[in-house]
This record gives C-alpha cells, sequence and structure tokens, in this order.
C-alpha cells in the first residue's frame, strides 16, 4: 500500500533528522550526493528523448521512488527540487507521458506530511520537542504544494488524480479529526495555564 510506504519512509525521515552523529552526516552527504547524480542522469535521459521516460518509468519507477523517499533526502533541498522539476516536466513536457502514479505519489506525500506535522504537534514532546524535525517537514510541505499547484495551474484536469487520493473523504477526515485534537489539546493548556494563574493569585 503507497500510504504505509510514504509513512515509513516520513518516519525514516524523523530518525534520520534526531541522529546528529558524524558518521550519520557523513553517510547522509554521502548518499544525498549519490541521489542528485541519479537525479540529473535520469531528467537528462528523459530530456533527451520523449519514448525514454515510458520505457525507464514502465521497469523502474524513478521518479515514483524519488518521491517515496523525497523527506529522507535529508538537509538536501538540491535533490528535492531536482524530484519535483523532474516531475514537472514529465507532467506537461512529454506528450502522452503515463505520470499518474508519480503525481499520486507526490500527492500522496504532501497529504502524509500535513497529517505527520499535527500528530508532532499533538504528541508528548509537543511544538518545542519536534520544532527541527517540524521545520524540515515545514519546507517538504511548501516544496511540494508549489509544485503541485504549478501542475494544476497549468492543467485542471490533474485535479482528478488528486481527487483517487482520497481528498474528498478519507484525507479529509483524518484531517478534521487531527485538528479537533489539537483545538481540544490547545483548550486544556490554556485552560490548565489559567488554573495555575488563579492559583498564585490566591492569598497564602
Amino acid at each position: 500500500d503507497m500510504s504505509i510506504k510514504i509513512l515509513q519512509s516520513i518516519y525514516n525521515a524523523e530518525e534520520e533528522g534526531g541522529n546528529s552523529s558524524n558518521e550519520a552526516t557523513i553517510t547522509i552527504t554521502s548518499n544525498n550526493r549519490l541521489s542528485c547524480e541519479i537525479i540529473l542522469s535520469t531528467m537528462q535521459l528523459y530530456s533527451d528523448h520523449p519514448l525514454n521516460y515510458d520505457i525507464i518509468e514502465e521497469q523502474y519507477d524513478v521518479i515514483s521512488q524519488c518521491l517515496l523517499a523525497f523527506s529522507t533526502f535529508t538537509n538536501n533541498e538540491e535533490a528535492k527540487l531536482l524530484v519535483l522539476r523532474t516531475l514537472e516536466y514529465v507532467c506537461t513536457g512529454i506528450p502522452g507521458a503515463n505520470f499518474s502514479k508519480s503525481l499520486h505519489v507526490a500527492a500522496e506525500m504532501f497529504f502524509c506530511l500535513c497529517k505527520t506535522l499535527f500528530r508532532l504537534a499533538i504528541d508528548d514532546d509537543g511544538l518545542e520537542g519536534n520544532h527541527r524535525i517540524i521545520q524540515v517537514f515545514m519546507s517538504d510541505i511548501q516544496l511540494l504544494c508549489d509544485t503541485l499547484e504549478k501542475l494544476l495551474h497549468v492543467n485542471e484536469s490533474l485535479g482528478s488524480i488528486l481527487i483517487d487520493c482520497g481528498i474528498m473523504d478519507e484525507v479529509l477526515d483524518e484531517f478534521l479529526a487531527l485538528i479537533m485534537t489539537l483545538t481540544s489539546e490547545q483548550q486544556r493548556t490554556e485552560t490548565n495555564a489559567e488554573n495555575v494563574d488563579e492559583d498564585e493569585l490566591q492569598p497564602s
């Protein structure tokens, strides 16, 4: 299931984001460099001849796999931008290309990241404890949002793929449930703060 794979990818990104050892940093930097090379080579192949896209994607799902790993490109906005620029090119510059799977993954990643932000805001560590990874995911959401918005401006019919992601039912229901939980948590925090203030004002 695509959603499970995306959530696993986001979880891996959380784990990497919390690992600040020198060894981990070296490994991430090396992986990021390799990722950029692969994406650049793939984009060049697609630009050289439109048929290359269908041939390569049908067998390897390069763009879809890169989008699945989007948030794991830790500290590497260049790789993320390359993936999104490649997606934009495929969706708008290759006539007849079957890009529905890649666009579906991009939309699913966007929605899953949004849900993850809500979860991080209401878990035990809260906004302060999760500040670093929240900032990373907010940046990822903005990048994905910009690309999806751009593609919808170019071709409104692409909205049907977003609807297929479940935005009008499952995703919306999950968002509303998370918003209600977040609102309840905020109200409880404010009530507790007010009670503390009142106790402090009471004469001893």
